[in-house]
């Protein structure tokens, strides 16, 4: 039997969905379609974790969202490791626009890292992602929830409200 737990490993500039494929509840279903097809049109990369095909994600998203304390509600997103929102918080920050901002900047921190894994080697990248991680998957380098990249010193989304994200001074 094969144990799974949930990730350490930070997601720098990863979005995690997780959704349910189960149609028992029609509405949440509604919304998980809704947010997935969202993020599609965006045309930005995300990983789905259905509950309803793993329990563990379901683990996972109730690990995750307590330690936020947030309830889960699904969908629920994430995006480099920090709690986004559900279905109306992502359709209002589509409407708004504060979403296409948001991922732009996702995919110029993910463009960063995956260079760093190129350059490094992913698996003294994966290693250096482990062991700069403090208690409960923390940075140790800095201040909790605050992701460090090498020649940038702006804060992704302070401008959006989410206090979640912090500077990305070098590492």
């Amino acid at each position: 039997m094969v144990m799974r737990t949930v990730s350490t490993v930070p997601e720098f500039g990863r979005i995690v969905i997780y959704t349910t494929s189960l149609r028992v509840v029609r509405t949440t279903f509604e919304k998980c379609e809704l947010v997935r097809k969202i993020f599609q049109n965006h045309r930005v990369k995300f990983e789905e974790k259905n509950i309803a095909l793993n329990s563990d994600y379901g683990k996972e998203l109730d690990e995750r969202c307590r330690r936020v304390c947030e309830v889960p509600s699904l969908p629920v997103v994430f995006i480099d490791g920090h709690y986004l929102g559900g279905a109306e918080k992502i359709l209002l920050m589509n409407e708004s626009g504060e979403l296409q901002d948001l991922l732009t900047k996702i995919e110029d921190i993910s463009a960063f890292w995956q260079e760093m894994a190129d350059y490094k080697g992913v698996d003294e990248f994966r290693n250096y992602q482990k062991v700069n991680q403090g208690p409960k998957g923390k940075d140790s380098t800095s201040t909790p929830g605050v992701a460090n990249i090498p020649g940038q010193s702006h804060r992704i989304t302070e401008s959006m409200g989410l206090e979640a994200w912090g500077p990305l001074d070098a590492i």
